[in-house]
């Protein structure tokens, strides 16, 4: 009918497509194919997009963030007598790299007295707490089930630096809300993060499973308040210009905006009823 198609993709695409077999790709290009715009996440996804759809034709859109006093931006952390760590976690902890934080433990506490840990999410969380901490460490290590959208806003105001050493990822949302709350972030070179953290800019990137260098990158945080709070700035500075919701919403609006001038276009050289479609490219 002459009608403009928008696939609006917020997964992590690259991971989705390759370990599809041959049928499913097929399938996926397919569907992407009948669409006039495909919108993703990430420079990563758009390159694997790119290998079998005009590149003109997608277009990468952040996440976004209310980036606003009430989203725990505003927060002075400096002189605090206890360093908060947090680590968000979700209905797979373990992909989120939730035991290399516990084998990390011991090695951040021998040289850090003055810091606690805050795992969050549901039993999956729980359950790694109850098997694999130490209990010598539970005095400085706290479980809080899924929480509310008011509940995590305290969080991120009590925190001082975010952990997500995932090993698989697309743009993870927690990365982006804890840039707003003004936290520094250590994470892993795994989907789209690289797009955002910049290593020694606004966080530090460690390899999969490096719970040792993830140990050391915790400790120079905790030592180091000034260059906390230098990267808690450049986060905050950087989650407003790049991805609070006004910024992405503008973007979105243009993509929409150019589709229906060229709908308009379109429908003056259209027949009635007559479709732009036709025969898919062979995939």
């Amino acid at each position: 009918m002459g009608v403009k198609v928008v696939f609006h993709i917020l997964a992590p695409f690259d991971v989705f497509y390759q370990r599809g077999n041959a049928k499913i790709r097929s399938l996926i290009r397919a569907a992407l194919r009948r669409a006039d715009h495909v919108v993703c996440l990430s420079e990563r996804d758009k390159a694997v997009m790119s290998t079998f759809l005009l590149s003109s034709s997608v277009s990468v859109l952040r996440s976004n963030v209310r980036v606003s006093a009430g989203s725990a931006t505003n927060v002075d952390r400096r002189g605090r007598e206890r360093i908060n760590v947090i680590f968000i976690g979700g209905l797979d902890p373990f992909r989120k790299g939730i035991y290399d934080i516990l084998k990390a433990l011991p090695i951040v506490m021998s040289a850090c007295k003055n810091i606690c840990f805050t795992f969050t999410g549901g039993d999956n969380v729980r359950y790694a707490l109850d098997n694999s901490l130490d209990p010598l460490f539970t005095p400085w290590v706290s479980f809080r089930d899924w929480l509310s959208q008011a509940e995590k806003v305290a969080l991120y105001r009590a925190a001082d630096l975010l952990l997500l050493p995932s090993y698989e990822e697309g743009l993870p949302y927690v990365i982006v809300e804890a840039m707003a709350a003004g936290l520094p972030i250590i994470s892993t070179p795994v989907g789209a993060i690289p797009e955002v953290i910049e290593e020694g800019i606004n966080g530090f990137l460690i390899n999969p499973g490096d719970y040792q260098a993830l140990a050391r990158r915790i400790v120079r945080l905790c030592q180091d308040e000034e260059l906390r709070l230098q990267i808690g700035r450049t986060n905050r500075e950087k989650a407003s210009r790049l991805y609070a919701q006004d910024v992405i919403f503008q973007e979105l609006e243009a993509i929409y905006d150019q589709l229906l001038a060229s709908n308009m276009t379109s429908r003056k050289s259209l027949r009635p009823f007559e479709s732009k479609g036709g025969p898919l490219p062979n995939a």
